[in-house]
């Protein structure tokens, strides 16, 4: 993208862990000198968790 922006693109998917969770993040970062960076991004997804109790009013 240039010099001073740059961008980047992530999937994470965790399938063996407690709470299942499909992610996906895209940012772009911005570094206008060697002082400053500024990262702005985005992260959606979905996470499944069976181990909270549906009874409970939250």
């Amino acid at each position: 993208m240039g010099e001073l922006l740059s961008d980047y693109s992530e999937s994470n998917y965790d399938m063996f862990g407690e709470r299942h969770s499909l992610t996906q993040t895209d940012g772009v970062v911005y570094t206008p000198d060697a002082m400053w960076m500024v990262d702005w991004g985005l992260e959606i997804g979905r996470v499944r968790d069976d181990t909270v109790d549906e009874d409970i009013e939250l």
